[in-house]
């Protein structure tokens, strides 16, 4: 049995649907339910579908990502209503007709919230310019091996042609496993005064971990 009704009176709801389509432009519908399974466990959730945006389209292949991000939007404006919902779920309508939808349950997004202050600090650290503390969140010796001595010198080299930094902009996350351990990647655009670029980190999704096990500027 699942029960469908309007969340046009949702404050909280209404703020995180805006933002998505500030962020991807085209419509964005949404409403909320409940779905009641045959053992009688009930799930809550809130479902937006966006469609004739023009900044999707580049995505049609990696859908999973904006999906992603437009979960983490809408779960990030939710405030007092985190706890409302089990679920939130993504459709995203492409121009040629292609229709993908996602799920995500509000303890991951919840995760990937409380990460993403992780790769907030990263950014800071980059504006300051304060390398010797964004080395210190680096792990170079779990599941990517590289010099971290290394990393750390490119950035170095490379933040004067790119430019001082505008703003960050996410693009969405997933959720990739190595040597059988999770790891969050998120993805997102620095914005530059003279290049902006792709940058993302690789994070373990266990809350008590906070070293970053990779990132890469992808110019």
């Amino acid at each position: 049995m699942m029960i469908i009704t309007s969340c046009n009176s949702h404050l909280e709801e209404t703020r995180g649907v805006d933002e998505v389509i500030s962020y991807y432009g085209g419509n964005c519908k949404y409403s909320v339910g409940t779905s009641i399974s045959t053992n009688n466990s009930t799930n809550h959730y809130l479902e937006l579908e966006l469609s004739n945006s023009q900044s999707l389209e580049p995505f049609i292949d990696i859908a999973d990502l904006p999906a992603s991000n437009i979960a983490y939007l809408c779960y990030h404006h939710l405030d007092n209503n985190k706890t409302t919902y089990n679920q939130i779920n993504t459709i995203l309508v492409f121009k040629g007709g292609k229709r993908v939808s996602f799920s995500y349950a509000t303890s991951q997004l919840d995760m990937v919230e409380k990460k993403m202050l992780v790769l907030d600090k990263v950014i800071s650290l980059l504006k300051m310019h304060n390398y010797r503390d964004i080395k210190a969140l680096l792990d170079d010796k779990a599941q990517f091996k590289y010099n971290k001595d290394t990393l750390v010198s490119s950035i170095i080299k490379a933040e004067p042609v790119l430019g001082d930094i505008k703003g960050f902009k996410t693009l969405g996350f997933q959720i990739i496993t190595i040597d059988g351990i999770d790891l969050l990647h998120l993805s997102g655009v620095i914005e530059r005064k003279k290049t902006s670029h792709q940058f993302s980190i690789d994070i373990d999704t266990d809350l008590n971990k906070n070293q970053i096990i990779n990132l890469q500027y992808k110019l």
